[in-house]
């Protein structure tokens, strides 16, 4: 009995690590890594960045009407 609850603790250890793995070959862990640093490290004032987004939309819609932006 006690040696299948040191199995069952491997396993799930071991399900774990693939998880961790997968997620790392996957890219999922470098992007929400490199995210974390961009938030941490943003030093601009946000409502520029966002003066900044709509007046590049507004401007890109007026050269082209018919451009979609997403």
């Amino acid at each position: 009995m006690f040696e299948s609850g040191v199995q069952n603790e491997a396993d799930r250890m071991y399900r774990d690590r693939l998880k961790k793995l997968e997620a790392i070959l996957s890219g999922d862990t470098t992007i929400a890594l490199h995210l974390q640093f961009l938030i941490r490290a943003n030093k601009a004032d946000l409502q520029i960045l966002k003066n900044t987004k709509v007046l590049q939309c507004i401007s890109v819609c007026v050269v082209n009407p018919f451009s979609v932006v997403t």
